[in-house]
């Protein structure tokens, strides 16, 4: 079981040698842990960007607008449909926003994918283009954002109990430590760049069945064409 926020700090005053030491308060001490942990997490979600994810279903009645939850740090993926039925909606550019808002797209609009909806990111929202295509259901992929914690009871969620969290966290923690008190950080740099490397070591295997593949943005296979709305192989 991860430890608790309480045994985080406690540990991290021994391996600073902060015990009685008034400079460093409990406040001050809790942000820079939290400051830590949110530092890791970046570090495996970001070397690692399917390695923790969270979904969320939405629907899209007038527009083509889709908010984003509170904890949303990145997009991963997108689908469109219904359970059981979905399809991939791939990204866009920013310069190609209006691809597809022409009267040769229009033509295509009952046949589904084959007018491909695209989406992006901006601001609090995912847009949707073209908007024309927009309404139905969508299932969203993301990566969440880092939680701090906040209590004493409370502990890392599951994804962060790995190799070299707890030590990582400590050295990175004892690094702003010891910077507010103007002492010496280099044993915890060094510390905190083995344990980070650690880490990324112990989930390199987490998805070892076989090489990335090449995304097929275009929803078309090699087959002779696809089939009206599918947006999946059809041909002959």
């Amino acid at each position: 079981m991860p430890p608790t926020f309480l045994d985080l700090r406690n540990y991290a005053r021994e391996r600073t040698s902060t015990e009685n030491n008034l400079a460093v308060t409990e406040d001050t001490l809790g942000r820079f842990l939290n400051m830590s942990l949110g530092a890791f997490y970046s570090l495996i979600t970001t070397t690692y960007e399917d390695y923790n994810l969270a979904r969320y279903l939405a629907t899209i009645s007038t527009g083509n607008q889709i908010p984003v939850p509170p904890d949303f740090m990145k997009l991963r993926a997108v689908d469109f449909g219904a359970p059981g039925q979905w399809t991939t909606v791939f990204v866009y550019n920013l310069q190609e926003r209006n691809r597809n808002n022409n009267p040769i797209a229009n033509m295509v609009v009952p046949f589904g994918n084959l007018a491909a909806r695209r989406v992006r990111v901006m601001g609090n929202k995912i847009f949707v283009e073209p908007e024309q295509l927009a309404s139905g259901q969508y299932q969203v992929w993301y990566t969440p954002k880092f939680l701090w914690l906040t209590s004493d009871t409370q502990t890392v969620g599951p994804e962060m109990d790995i190799d070299g969290m707890v030590e990582y966290a400590m050295a990175a923690t004892g690094i702003k430590i010891y910077n507010k008190l103007n002492l010496n950080t280099a044993g915890f740099v060094e510390e905190m760049n083995y344990y980070s490397a650690i880490a990324i070591d112990s989930l390199s295997s987490r998805m070892n069945n076989g090489p990335e593949c090449v995304a097929n943005v275009t929803n078309i296979s090699d087959w002779s064409y696809p089939m009206a709305g599918s947006g999946t192989d059809g041909g002959w």
